[in-house]
């Protein structure tokens, strides 16, 4: 199907506009984001950040994968003109047309590097190690994370500061952490997984796909395994 052939009130091609039409209107504020007034840089990022957001959601709300694809390339173009990279490369991972992904990387060479990346980390995806929590002791837990971590091919160093980190704070948090590590573990207690969310622990690029998909899915699933729901009318964190 292409862009053009699309029927006149095709709605996934008039998504596709509405989120042309939004990244319009946050471009005109590009350039106010590098001002010398502290008070219009911060008003311009405010309506750029507003319009960027709301052509991003509109993306994202399209089911068509070509659709959303062309509206997401318009929406990654805004953000590199932004110098808003981050959000273009998590943006970029949600392009899922082949054809797509190469006419973006034409325009953003940077991202084909990021790409690499991707699928070399996919490759080496590791095999989820079960832990059970019940009958250890904070010391056991630390050792099996670490064991995990050493597994994966982290560094010796990484390993120590991990170790000196779960130390530091309660048994919760200390287990909340080792998911925010990048551990491949599934902690289980009494049977059932051991769940704990907390959005302010989530990396940068986490908290930008748990914001849509509250807006978009109305719920967001933590890495930690907590499904988190959002209320109608609720104000997003």
């Amino acid at each position: 199907m292409s862009y053009l052939s699309a029927p006149p009130d095709d709605p996934e091609r008039d998504a596709a506009f509405w989120a042309i039409t939004r990244c319009q209107l946050a471009k005109k504020s590009v350039e106010g984001l590098t001002d010398p007034d502290p008070a219009r840089r911060q008003s311009e990022r405010a309506n750029y950040e507003h319009h960027r957001d709301e052509a991003i959601a509109s993306a994202l709300a399209i089911k068509d994968a070509f659709f959303q694809g062309f509206a997401m390339h318009q929406v990654i173009n805004l953000c590199r003109s932004a110098n808003d990279f981050e959000m273009a490369k998590t943006l970029f991972k949600k392009v899922d047309n082949q054809l797509l992904r190469e006419q973006i990387m034409s325009d953003a060479p940077e991202l084909a590097g990021e790409q690499k990346k991707w699928l070399a980390a996919e490759a080496k995806i590791p095999t989820t190690v079960t832990i059970h929590l019940d009958g250890l002791d904070r010391g056991a837990i630390i050792h099996l994370v670490a064991k995990t971590m050493r597994d994966i091919g982290a560094s010796k160093r990484e390993i120590e500061g991990i170790k000196q980190d779960a130390n530091k704070v309660d048994y919760n948090t200390m287990l909340a952490k080792a998911v925010a590590w990048g551990a491949p573990v599934l902690f289980l207690k009494d049977g059932q997984p051991w769940i704990l969310g907390d959005w302010r622990r989530l990396t940068v690029r986490q908290h930008i796909e748990r914001r849509f998909s509250l807006l978009w899915r109305g719920s967001y699933l933590h890495p930690d395994g907590t499904i988190e729901t959002r209320q109608p009318g609720e104000a997003m964190t």
